[in-house]
């Protein structure tokens, strides 16, 4: 799209109007510097506990999506075992974070 500032790039798979924070926590390394940099050129703060809930509703519908796939009939092949690797370690993370 072609804006004041020049062209730009939508990603109208998963565009919706939301706070910031929907897709601000898939952007921060963890170190603040996109978050500042947001903050500094929009003048709002990006609120850490709405971060949190976006970061956890991505995962807890990832765990979604595998668990529907292995409850459905599969032939145990490596992308089966892929699949559940990262099933797993998901739901380790997940683990971890809830029990902060």
């Amino acid at each position: 799209m072609l804006t004041t500032e020049g062209l730009v790039l939508i990603d109208w798979d998963t565009v919706l109007v939301a706070p910031p924070e929907r897709d601000l926590w898939s952007l921060d390394p963890g170190d603040g510097t996109v978050l500042d940099a947001y903050a500094d050129a929009t003048g709002s703060v990006p609120m850490p506990a709405l971060l949190e809930l976006y970061r956890l509703r991505w995962d807890i519908a990832d765990v979604a999506v595998d668990v529907s796939r292995f409850r459905r009939p599969h032939v145990g092949n490596a992308d089966d075992d892929k699949s559940w690797e990262l099933l797993s370690s998901l739901v380790e993370r997940l683990t971890s974070r809830c029990a902060t």
